[in-house]
């Protein structure tokens, strides 16, 4: 599970700067998080492949 949700951590580090504008950054982090999930397999997983099971 830890692999799934990996990137997830950085971009809401990057996302949440306070000093610093990040709006400009909005679209490529999504880009790469929406990529990351695109690839995603149950099979590839043991958490996801138990959940659909249920």
């Amino acid at each position: 599970m830890h692999d799934l949700f990996a990137p997830v951590k950085p971009a809401t580090e990057i996302l949440s700067a306070s000093k610093n504008p990040t709006i400009h950054l909005v679209i490529p982090v999504y880009h790469n998080l929406i990529q990351h999930f695109e690839h995603i397999h149950p099979s590839d997983h043991d958490d996801i492949r138990a959940k659909s099971t249920l």
